[in-house]
């Protein structure tokens, strides 16, 4: 939180309260950690609304009981964020108005919320087949294959012009440039689609017994996918010299996007394997259940992964240059957010 949002939610208006989830200098965190799939501030708030406040029984003509509940949230969000030597803490500002408000029994409850749909666009949407098929075409596992799949549906897009997608329309026609493209989705689904790569770390037996296990898992588990994902990014790059020749917008923009996702991939599994390499190597702060890794921007593994993070993030962003108003500019700008970088963290 900046130093000016956070003079203004520190003097509301006369007879406003404002709870911010944290303070100037600050951050809201967010977990994944088995215990906690939320914001922080969120989840102990949650938790403390639901035991209320110890010895008072709350009656509806009372005002909620706002700063035994700050309390609560605070002393809650520091015991969480201790082992990771970092804080959070939220803030109350403002005072009630003198009174309070009236409680009336009689006073009927807010209406229901309806969420009313978006007025399409000019000149009508495309229909749901053509945005469900260029979605089959380009459907890959996520990046970062420790988290459960969330591919994009149809129904989850938002709508397409009719007329932005009239150039992008299917045909029946086979060629080398789009075989090399479905391989390559293939490949990515047989190597990615439904397994995880391990992302928590504890010590069995000695450290060398230890340090050999990871060893073995690299050579056995991440090497292999590593080099079947390689060894197709040498075919697809090898099929992108037909490119120029090919007719269908809608083809080319599916062999940027499987390129650059199958970038994207390769550099992950070398992030991930540079990190088991500096676990073996040396062990980082670890935690009572061993380790832990977390995603960072920065990526800490060799040039080749570099090199090929630019180029994936570099298609990304033509991609979605390029084709402005369709889904595959909805997937690039997607994701570009997806941070490749890798840490070890102490796993609590």
């Amino acid at each position: 939180m900046g130093a000016k949002l956070d003079a203004k939610l520190k003097s509301p208006p006369a007879g406003v309260q404002v709870w911010s989830a944290c303070v100037a200098g600050q951050q809201s965190y967010e977990f994944e950690s088995g215990d906690i799939y939320n914001g922080l501030f969120v989840e102990c708030l949650f938790e403390a609304l639901a035991k209320g406040v110890e010895g008072k029984i709350q009656r509806p003509e009372q005002p909620i009981p706002l700063e035994p509940l700050v309390e609560k949230v605070n002393a809650r969000m520091k015991a969480e964020l201790a082992p990771f030597k970092k804080e959070q803490q939220s803030r109350l500002s403002g005072r009630e108005a003198e009174g309070g408000a009236a409680y009336d029994p009689k006073q009927a409850p807010a209406p229901k919320l309806v969420i009313r749909p978006t007025a399409g666009p000019d000149g009508g949407r495309a229909s749901l087949d053509l945005v469900s098929g260029i979605l089959r075409e380009v459907d890959v596992p996520p990046v970062k294959v420790t988290r459960d799949e969330m591919l994009l549906s149809v129904k989850s897009m938002p709508p397409f012009s009719a007329k932005a997608l009239e150039a992008y329309k299917a045909d029946d026609d086979m060629t080398p440039f789009r075989e090399a493209v479905i391989k390559a989705r293939t490949v990515l689904n047989e190597q990615l689609k439904g397994k995880r790569v391990r992302e928590e770390w504890q010590q069995p037996g000695t450290e060398a017994q230890f340090k050999e296990s990871v060893r073995n898992y690299q050579a056995k588990e991440v090497a292999r996918v590593m080099r079947e994902l390689e060894e197709t990014l040498d075919d697809l790059k090898a099929a992108g010299k037909q490119r120029t020749k090919e007719k269908s917008k809608r083809w080319q923009a599916n062999y940027d996007y499987i390129l650059a996702r199958l970038e994207a991939q390769i550099v992950y599994l070398y992030e991930y394997n540079s990190r088991l390499g500096a676990l073996r190597k040396e062990f980082p702060e670890r935690g009572p259940n061993g380790w832990r890794l977390a995603s960072q921007e920065k990526l800490q593994g060799d040039s080749a992964g570099k090199k090929l993070a630019k180029e994936s993030a570099g298609l990304l962003r033509k991609l979605a240059r390029d084709h402005p108003g369709t889904p595959w500019e909805v997937l690039a700008r997607r994701d570009r957010l997806t941070t490749l970088g890798l840490e070890w963290k102490p796993n609590k």
